[in-house]
């Protein structure tokens, strides 16, 4: 079944929100939980949009008044972090978690998250669907561009990690951000979501070259442009990316393949200053996230909690307290912590280490993701499995709180 097949297919059935988390023993009983905490709740999403970009506004208005490089970087860190979470949200747009209406909820996600950072809501769109249905296998694209990369050849010693850290927040990185936005943001990724006709993309296009073109009038005319450069576009391409690889390594690093709750991480703990710049909207909690894709952001501790209920998750989910905590568990010493596991052997295998220009040729995203048979991700039934992942434009034809998954 094609990207666009599981995109399209409307979801009918109530009891099928669940994805991976239809196969926890016991997980039948929290359906009515599920069901409901999977209902939008609107001002949630826009108030968290509106306080993302109010701390952005402020951080500039900031560093314009106070001329002083020390406000200057401040400001710089708490923009990077912010435009942090307006991918975090972006993510809850890609499953339609911000407005279940999808022209609305994308035009939303375009206009005010994801164009502000140069990538497209359809194309992460396109390159997300399937690494969810498909994780860990090689229709995954997030894991063929790693699987042959040696910086994610995990276990990675502290040293080695925080270098890797600190070489992308001084830039070193650039190339493969700009790797990335050629991903997410190609016409080729969001024609494989649906075939619409040539003028609607045009529009589309069109759209977008007006929004930049506005964009960057208003940037020369107000005499920004210096501001712009130094606190937007420097950050989104040395801070964010070192924010990026944190969030990342968190999410799928040094785990295993034997269990759903052992292929994602959870960071149930993050401290104050984590919330702020790695976390935001409770995104550390990611393997939730993979097992009941159709929760939105503000409600996944929620989630998280009524799950310690069940024996089957409280004992074996893979959860860490903090991302870099010294006196709890964390995400540093979980990912350098030897784990033999299907995923470190495969990596380890010396003919998957291929040579710079393979690297770059494997990072890009094929056209058309052709998906496994549906019946084998939940339960078996091919309903249950598709109306995990798609939904219809008609709010009518669907249960309330139903979404693609993350």
């Amino acid at each position: 079944m094609s990207t666009v097949a599981i995109q399209d297919r409307a979801n009918r059935d109530a009891d099928s929100i669940l994805l991976h988390g239809a196969r926890l023993t016991g997980a039948k009983s929290l359906a009515p939980t599920i069901r409901e905490a999977s209902r939008l709740t609107l001002w949630k999403g826009f108030g968290a949009i509106a306080f993302d970009w109010g701390v952005i506004v402020g951080s500039f208005a900031a560093a314009l008044s106070f001329p002083n490089p020390v406000v200057w970087i401040i400001a710089a860190i708490l923009i990077a972090g912010r435009q942090h979470a307006l991918l975090v949200l972006m993510h809850e747009a890609v499953h339609y978690r911000i407005v279940r209406n999808h022209a609305t909820n994308d035009r939303i996600s375009n206009w005010f998250l994801a164009w502000p950072l140069f990538v497209t809501t359809e194309g992460f769109r396109a390159d997300h669907l399937p690494h969810h249905f498909h994780l860990f296998t090689d229709q995954d694209p997030e894991w063929t561009r790693k699987r042959v990369r040696p910086e994610f050849q995990f276990p990675l010693s502290r040293k080695e990690l925080l270098v890797l850290i600190l070489k992308d927040a001084m830039g070193f990185s650039i190339l493969k951000m700009f790797r990335l936005l050629r991903n997410f943001s190609g016409a080729k990724q969001q024609e494989t979501l649906r075939k619409e006709d040539v003028r609607k993309r045009r529009l589309r296009s069109m759209e977008r070259i007006g929004y930049y073109v506005v964009l960057f009038s208003a940037i020369g005319y107000f005499g920004l442009v210096v501001p712009f450069l130094l606190l937007w576009v420097l950050p989104a391409f040395t801070l964010l990316f070192a924010i990026l690889r944190v969030r990342n390594v968190a999410e799928h690093s040094n785990v295993g393949v034997d269990h759903d709750l052992h292929m994602s991480r959870n960071v149930v703990a993050p401290t104050v200053l984590e919330r702020l710049v790695l976390a935001p909207h409770h995104v550390g909690l990611h393997l939730v996230h993979h097992l009941y894709p159709s929760v939105p952001f503000y409600n996944l501790p929620q989630i998280h909690k009524a799950l310690q209920e069940i024996p089957e998750y409280a004992n074996d989910a893979l959860n860490v307290d903090t991302y870099f905590g010294l006196r709890r568990s964390s995400v540093l010493s979980d990912v350098s912590t030897p784990r033999r596991n299907e995923i470190t052997e495969l990596l380890g295998n010396t003919e998957d280490r291929l040579s710079e220009p393979q690297m770059d040729q494997v990072e890009t995203v094929t056209a058309a993701t052709e998906l496994e048979s549906p019946g084998t991700c939940c339960d078996g039934s091919e309903a249950s499995c598709t109306s995990a992942l798609g939904t219809t434009q008609s709010e009518s034809d669907m249960p309330a709180g139903v979404a693609q998954p993350v």
